[in-house]
This record gives structure tokens, sequence and C-alpha cells, in this order.
């Protein structure tokens, strides 16, 4: 699988993972990210570690693609790929 093919795959399960967090919250919706988590660890400490996990592989993902020299790290910090 090329890098750019993972490096979507993971951003697709972190977005995931990120709206089932946010789900956890959702009667009260203006609530931060990090309050979300927090609420998350206490009533689903699962979807807490999924979330964990898919950033984790997320940013493993991109760092294979910057260590091929397939991408790199723009100055804003945003993952820009090489053609």
């Amino acid at each position: 699988m090329s890098h750019k093919r993972t490096v979507e795959t993971a951003r697709k399960r972190y977005d995931n993972a990120m709206n089932a967090v946010y789900a956890v919250a959702l009667p009260r919706q203006d609530m931060r990210f990090s309050d979300c988590l927090m609420l998350a660890r206490q009533e689903n400490p699962r979807l807490a570690r999924e979330h964990e996990e898919t950033r984790q592989a997320l940013v493993a993902a991109e760092q294979a693609a910057i260590d091929a020299g397939k991408a790199y790290r723009s100055s804003f910090g945003m993952l820009t790929w090489s053609r």
C-alpha cells in the first residue's frame, strides 16, 4: 500500500474515533474536545483508548511518509506530499 493511501486510511480512522468521542457529549454541544475526551474516559474508556491508538497510528503513518521522502511538514505543520 502506498504511503499516501496508508495516511488517508489512518486519517479516516482517526476522524471516526474523534467523532465517536464527540458523540459522547452530544447533548452538550458547546464542549471543547479535551472536555469530551475526559468525559469519554469516564463513560466509555474504550472510545478514549481507540482515539489514542488511532492518533498514534496516524502520526506513525505520516512520519513513515516523511522518512521515505514522499512528504514533508510545511512551516505551519500540515503534511504536504512531494511529487
